[in-house]
């Protein structure tokens, strides 16, 4: 959990590691985290198989679940060359109520030491200079209407069926 020095916010931090190389993070053609398909049913093997899916995917857990309005999710992977040299990934990214839950990359980092007391200012400052344009904002909300729609339409067709099946039911009574 990283407290902001000034106001006392606080973002709730997930990590997520995956050992593989490039499996840091999967997105889709605009460049988003690509968590869910046009039918806006969870991409699980991207969920599963990225890292930055990963935690972007329980930081909308905690959002949906919570009062925290502000997450940090970092992914982490890499892999070992034959001399044993490791070489880490971490994507860092922002996941927040402000921008849909669509998760902001951040910056690139190499370690975690933007953690650190020492970098803690200057990384709250990054997420707080963060801001989608309006034309982001707008195709952000306008997928997220259409996921809505999706879910509306299998809601009612799964309440036709349960009233379908109860009718059949109580036609014995």
């Amino acid at each position: 959990m990283l407290q902001d020095p000034i106001n006392g916010q606080f973002y709730p931090i997930l990590i997520e590691y995956k050992g593989y190389k490039d499996k840091l993070v999967k997105l889709d053609s605009n460049g988003n985290v690509e968590n869910r398909n046009a039918k806006n049913e969870p991409i699980f093997k991207n969920i599963n198989g990225y890292a930055v899916n990963g935690a972007v995917h329980y930081a909308n857990a905690i959002l949906h679940h919570t009062a925290y309005a502000d997450i940090i999710a970092i992914g982490i992977t890499g892999h070992k060359d034959e001399n044993g040299k490791i070489y880490p990934q971490i994507g860092v990214y922002y996941v927040s109520k402000s921008n849909l839950g669509i998760g902001q990359k951040i910056d690139e980092f190499s370690d975690l030491s933007f953690l650190s007391k020492n970098h803690l200012y200057d990384f709250i400052n990054k997420v707080k200079n963060l801001s989608l344009s309006d034309e982001e904002l707008e195709r952000i909300k306008q997928k997220r209407e259409k996921e809505i729609d999706i879910s509306l339409v299998k809601l009612n067709n799964d309440i036709y069926q349960n009233e379908k099946v109860w009718a059949k039911m109580t036609e014995f009574i």
